[in-house]
């Protein structure tokens, strides 16, 4: 996949990658007259004449999901015959981005997330649009930390990028490998491991070129403690899409386990050197370094994690033990 960081698409440059998915990726973008921000969501397409019209009806069906907890589609174009969106920005990211995996919260934010998703689901479906995709990295969180949910690109225009209806891609293949590995996240959300792993070793049979699916499967593994078959997915991952930075990270972390540190740091490097707002990477960095007792390293990398995302709390008790660590050796 091209990295499009610097490029401008429409009167949006594009600043840098906020995240890669199955059909598209999605960038932050400026807007080059006034300075504005939006997300840009490049789908992994190229159209041809017939699919243009077809991509056009499907993003004005797009534009009709006006509603304050669904994120907007403020415009649409094709450059060079990639079709791309232009949708509002969540600056405060993805449900995924604030909580990590099994994370308990208050009955009273559930309610109130759980709430805000159904009232734009509803909204949707009276449209007579169905999202298909709803999981914690699709539910961002707006200005005022409101929930809004976002990627029914997902449920509409999946089927122009495979420049087929639902209606004529269903049982296909294509369709299938795709059914499989959503149920497959949805049994990774829920800490379903084994339905998780039968579900995506099947996507994989029927599409095995789908970097995303490895990746998750790699995580599942490595919780698992399944080490080497995590890497063996990372591995996967990493060389149908060279430039995924997560897949780094994690093939880092689990090198990093195995006390593996030279190739751990190699590859967190890279994640780095990918995404430099990786947050998380800095922080896992950080903690190579402190197991190598290079403690003066690990505090950078833990400020720096910590500047780019200072809601990372393991990253905190990391760099306090740090600094006391540093303490005494002096």
């Amino acid at each position: 996949m091209a990295d499009r960081v610097g490029q401008q698409l429409g009167n949006y440059r594009l600043t840098r990658l906020l995240g890669r998915g199955g059909f598209a990726d999605v960038y932050l973008g400026e807007h080059v007259h006034i300075d504005t921000l939006a997300a840009i969501k490049v789908l992994h397409a190229q159209l041809t004449s017939e699919d243009v019209e077809k991509f056009r009806t499907e993003a004005r069906t797009l534009a009709r999901l006006e509603h304050p907890h669904i994120v907007g589609l403020r415009d649409f174009g094709i450059q060079d015959n990639t079709p791309f969106l232009v949708m509002d920005y969540a600056p405060n990211g993805s449900l995924r981005q604030r909580y990590s995996r099994g994370t308990i919260l208050p009955l009273t934010t559930i309610i109130l997330y759980v709430t805000q998703v159904a009232e734009a689901l509803q909204f949707a479906h009276d449209e007579k649009l169905i999202h298909r995709d709803i999981k914690p990295e699709n539910i961002f969180l707006g200005r005022r930390n409101e929930v809004v949910l976002g990627d029914f690109g997902i449920a509409v225009l999946s089927r122009t990028t495979r420049s087929q209806s639902i209606e004529e891609i269903t049982g296909t293949v294509a369709y299938m490998a795709e059914a499989y590995f959503y149920r497959g996240r949805a049994y990774f959300e829920i800490i379903k491991d084994q339905q998780a792993i039968a579900d995506l070793d099947r996507a994989i049979q029927l599409d095995p070129d789908h970097a995303e699916v490895h990746f998750i499967r790699g995580l599942i593994h490595y919780e698992l403690e399944n080490y080497e078959q995590a890497i063996a997915d990372y591995d996967h991952a990493i060389a149908i899409d060279t430039k995924y930075a997560e897949a780094y990270g994690h093939r880092g972390e689990t090198y990093r386990v195995l006390n593996n540190y030279q190739r751990a740091i190699q590859d967190f490097d890279r994640a780095i050197q990918l995404d430099p707002k990786y947050a998380w990477a800095y922080g896992s960095r950080g903690q190579v370094y402190s197991s190598r007792k290079q403690y003066q390293q690990a505090i950078q990398d833990f400020d720096r994690a910590l500047e780019l995302d200072a809601s990372l709390s393991w990253v905190k008790t990391e760099r306090e033990e740090a600094y006391r660590m540093l303490k005494g050796q002096r």
